[in-house]
């Protein structure tokens, strides 16, 4: 399946697993953004948001969803990961 497919796709299944979880301003930000984005029209913004949630999970967010005890959408949260990880390393090679 093509990057263009993918998230236009999965784009509202991962944002919606974010926004439910993060209590974070930016991070509810880029996902509305990013819910309102098509690829590959936004493609350079798409990887800049993309960039920032990466970080923002990179930062302790996904080890706290790991191990948090109240945490429900823990496998979604890591295939939402594993998702933006693609994206950006397709968006990064083309």
């Amino acid at each position: 399946m093509s990057i263009k497919d993918s998230f236009n796709i999965e784009k509202y299944g991962m944002f919606r697993t974010i926004l439910e979880y993060s209590t974070c301003n930016f991070i509810n930000s880029y996902c509305e953004q990013l819910l309102k984005m098509t690829y590959p029209n936004d493609k350079e913004y798409i990887k800049l948001l993309t960039q920032r949630i990466l970080s923002w999970y990179d930062e302790g967010n996904l080890e706290d969803i790991r191990i948090g005890e109240y945490v429900h959408s823990k496998p979604q949260h890591a295939k939402t990961y594993n998702l933006l990880k693609t994206y950006i390393e397709e968006l990064s090679a083309e």
